[in-house]
């Protein structure tokens, strides 16, 4: 019987400590050290990678590649205030205070919040433990629960 290959996730998070500092690497070292094609390389280099021309080759010095990565993970960073949330769907922050979601509670600490973004109407279920439970309670979200506290 045929296996399917494991499918990368669309976006991965590069390690930003990855390449090592003192070191300068080739284009095809680079594909290597992250494991992608070369064209998400070059991608890289039209978003801002800094990089040296001799002749034919690019080279990359270990040191721009770990700064690149981990300014890319700082910008894809996305924090909320509480009481709000982000729908994955609409890639936009919602503020849940004053609207009701539903919360089930999958184990003694953690379950699962249940809420209808605003914008685009869907359903999104979110993992949370019971500390960000309180965190929505004391920033006014209207929880129904399945089982009071």
């Amino acid at each position: 019987m045929l296996s399917r290959p494991e499918r990368k996730p669309s976006r991965i998070n590069h390690s930003p400590k990855k390449a090592r500092q003192n070191w300068v690497y080739e284009f095809a070292e680079v594909v290597d050290l992250y494991q992608v094609h070369p064209n998400t390389v070059r991608n890289w280099i039209k978003q801002g990678l800094p990089h040296i021309r001799n002749g034919k080759k690019r080279l990359f010095r270990g040191e721009d590649l770990n700064t690149f990565h981990s300014r890319g993970r700082e910008r894809r960073k996305f924090s909320c205030r509480p009481g709000e949330l982000f729908c994955v769907r609409c890639k936009q922050r919602h503020s849940l205070v004053g609207r009701r979601v539903s919360f089930h509670w999958t184990s003694p600490v953690a379950g699962l919040l249940d809420w209808e973004c605003p914008d685009c109407r869907r359903r999104n279920v979110t993992h949370m433990t019971h500390a960000g439970y309180d965190r929505l309670t004391k920033a006014g979200v209207n929880l129904s629960s399945d089982i009071d506290d």
